[in-house]
């Protein structure tokens, strides 16, 4: 709960009572305060608005901030009624040149070179 929250609330309490004190107790019962809790939260709000106790004010309420007039929507044309813009037609790409492809030459390959056998290692007994 925030303190705009609790001083709602301290403002229906001060509507409610005809004194302070009366207010402070019922403050310290909702929010289990003690006497200086209390105090520091309904006396800056007695001091801006003293009238509220033993009256049937409401708290005081934020004011909006003006919003700008909206301008009025244009009206929707049927789409038979208006003329359609004349357009280009579309352009038709254009066919694109064969393409010459070269074969490649075969090559004669070259024959693979072995390398030498391996003489195998005598066997130690």
């Amino acid at each position: 709960m925030n303190w705009l929250q609790i001083d709602d609330i301290i403002y229906r309490m001060m509507a409610r009572h005809d004194s302070i004190n009366d207010v402070l107790k019922e403050a310290m019962i909702t929010f289990k305060w003690n006497l200086s809790q209390a105090e520091a939260a309904v006396s800056p709000i007695n001091s801006r608005h003293p009238t509220l106790l033993n009256s049937d004010a409401k708290p005081p309420t934020v004011k909006k901030k003006p919003t700008k007039a909206k301008a009025p929507k244009k009206p929707v044309k049927d789409k038979v009624e208006t003329k359609a813009k004349a357009k280009a037609p579309p352009v038709k790409a254009k066919a694109k040149a064969p393409v010459k492809t070269v074969e490649a030459k075969p090559t004669k390959a070259k024959p693979k070179v072995k390398a030498p056998a391996k003489k195998p290692k005598p066997k130690s007994k």
